[in-house]
């Protein structure tokens, strides 16, 4: 009955005034292949380190998801690819991919994941289980597990330069707070290690589903975002009702 009821508020229909930017769900490429590169909204924009890997099934991740590890040449252990666009004039963004991980959590790399603006503000997943923003400081907003499979959501208010973090529809942290994350027009995924010293380890995070959509501010689209998205990201992990 609890799924079903998550399931009827998620089915919330998705306002006329968004516009889809990103819409990625890696189905349309071959498994066990380099992510490939082109225009949006179904391909990320580059690769600019590393092999990230569409793969058949990564933990709770089982229609296609890409695969981040910890590859590249010595002291560059990165996997990265990006996504490039324009936030339309007045629009704010709200932000959604599905994540899990085998072996972060106590990696010895150490290693992290993270999602990065053009700038340095980010969203982190680190080795510690921990996750926090980056914007100048660090703020502490939440905590994960290895094998634990969820729906991330990023709220960036574009136009009052602050983020808002929901981990399966749960706010995390202390609500919003300041970035700049997507102010600048672009967006990352990264797999690395820590620091120039860290040494790579079989540690990788794999992401599915991710949709970027631009919305007016204030945005309306919250719940319709986990909504209507993430009834299909149900369905992949084998949830039933």
């Amino acid at each position: 009955m609890q799924r079903i009821a998550i399931l009827a508020l998620w089915l919330i229909s998705i306002p006329a005034s968004a516009q889809v930017l990103y819409n990625i769900n890696f189905n349309n490429q071959p498994a066990n292949s380099l992510v490939q590169t082109g225009a949006p909204p179904q391909f990320v924009s580059r690769i600019n380190f590393g092999t990230p890997t569409v793969v058949s099934s990564f933990g709770g991740l089982h229609d296609q998801p890409l695969r981040l590890a910890l590859e590249g040449p010595p002291q560059c252990y990165y996997d990265q690819s990006q996504l490039n666009f324009s936030t339309p004039p007045g629009s704010s963004l709200d932000f959604y991919f599905d994540f899990t991980s085998a072996g972060l959590v106590g990696s010895q790399a150490p290693a992290y994941f993270d999602v990065i603006g053009l700038g340095v503000d980010a969203v982190y997943f680190d080795s510690s289980g921990v996750i926090s923003a980056f914007n100048g400081h660090t703020v502490t907003l939440g905590h994960f597990t290895d094998n634990e499979t969820f729906r991330m959501w990023l709220h960036i208010d574009v136009p009052n330069q602050t983020c808002t973090v929901y981990k399966d529809g749960v706010l995390l942290g202390p609500g919003a707070f300041p970035s700049h994350i997507a102010s600048d027009g672009g967006l990352r995924f990264n797999y690395g290690v820590n620091s120039i010293t860290g040494r790579p380890d079989s540690s990788a995070a794999a992401i599915d589903n991710v949709l970027l959509v631009a919305v007016p501010e204030p945005s309306v689209f919250g719940l319709a975002g986990l909504a209507g998205f993430a009834v299909l990201t149900l369905k992949r992990r084998g949830f039933q009702s």
